[in-house]
């Protein structure tokens, strides 16, 4: 009996021994496993799904016509890497809804200039077009009633009271343009990009860039669009938004808003498909092309650009367009700045 019990006691000691080992084993397997597939597929990470596609064919990026080409220019990329940068292979393409007009399309156009002072009656420039008069400052207001766009100038050959005064610092003509383009109903939702400030001065009949704010006669604050996520976006003029506001230092309420354009058109981000892009290599080869379109052109010496910065962004047009869409930026020295669409080519209409 006692020998039944010692034998029964060491094979329970075994069997404790062999259940611990077997569990450690199973511990140290599941961590080995877990490291192991941390490690593959870092260093081969899956691809992304296939792209959507769902919009068929893209309607092509309407770029200004203006714009000066590449021919005979030397482009050469000289990228802090070395080369240049390996861009996502898909993107998310957004869908813009189209304006629409209807019966108080009309009313709605009055009463944003009215906000603004535009209190006259306005005339029919052509069948969607108004032009408001300002009843006490030689101002004007040019509005689509279809896409809500519209562009304000106020003319300082009749009067040129705005020059006397100081210009603002960048918060006041910030906080100005901001009660202008609110009382115009003109502040959408997703206008929370980064707001900058230029320094501008009156040379002639011209608006150029002034180095400091003692030298300017006013201030432009640009409103952006908010990144799509983290991809940031980039306008068809160098730095400048479609919504800005050229800002006076007047005291008189009337006379502050030298000119103001509202070129903004709404995004539905809760729609969107992917599409495949280009590399850097192909966009670069489609710029030199001639298939982009030219910002900036900016010489590091003559008849030479050379590309700093190569990144991909979605571009906001000045124009109503059918879909919001990537693309790729070049950026180099004398502020030289290109864009190509992103999407690969075989996915645009004919």
């Amino acid at each position: 009996m006692a020998t039944d019990l010692t034998t029964t006691a060491i094979r329970t000691r075994k069997l404790i021994r062999y259940t611990i080992y077997f569990f450690i084993f199973l511990f140290i397997a599941r961590i080995s496993l877990n490291i192991g597939g941390n490690i593959y597929t870092k260093l081969f990470p899956p691809g992304p799904p296939p792209a959507t596609l769902g919009f068929s064919r893209l309607s092509p990026i309407p770029f200004p016509e203006r714009g000066t080409g590449l021919q005979g220019v030397e482009v050469r990329a000289e990228t802090p890497s070395g080369g240049l940068p390996e861009l996502p292979e898909q993107a998310k393409v957004f869908f813009m809804p189209p304006p629409t007009t209807t019966l108080f399309s009309l009313e709605r156009a009055r009463a944003r200039a009215k906000g603004a002072g535009f209190t006259l009656f306005p005339t029919e420039t052509t069948p969607t077009a108004l032009r408001f008069n300002h009843p006490q400052v030689p101002m004007t207001m040019e509005m689509d009633i279809v896409s809500g766009a519209f562009s304000v100038s106020y003319n300082l050959i009749s009067d040129p009271s705005p020059l006397v005064a100081q210009a603002p610092n960048a918060q006041l003509a910030t906080n100005s343009a901001r009660q202008f383009f609110a009382s115009t109903d003109s502040l959408p939702k997703d206008l929370t990009g980064p707001v900058t400030q230029d320094f501008i001065k009156a040379q002639g009949r011209q608006m150029v860039r002034a180095l400091s704010l003692s030298e300017a006669d006013f201030v432009r604050v640009n409103f952006f669009r908010a990144p799509a996520g983290e991809v940031p976006t980039v306008t068809p003029r160098l730095n400048e938004a479609n919504v800005t506001a050229l800002v006076s230092g007047s005291r008189e309420t009337n006379r502050r808003i030298i000119s103001a354009d509202y070129r903004y058109f709404p995004v539905d981000f809760s729609r969107f498909e992917t599409y495949p892009l280009k590399t850097a290599v192909r966009a670069l080869e489609d710029l030199l092309a001639g298939k982009g379109y030219v910002i900036n052109l900016g010489f590091s010496s003559p008849n030479q650009v050379v590309i700093r910065r190569v990144y991909l962004a979605y571009y906001d047009p000045d124009e109503p367009s059918e879909f919001y869409q990537p693309v790729v930026v070049f950026e180099g020295d004398g502020d030289f700045r290109a864009v190509v669409p992103a999407v690969t080519d075989e996915y645009y209409g004919e």
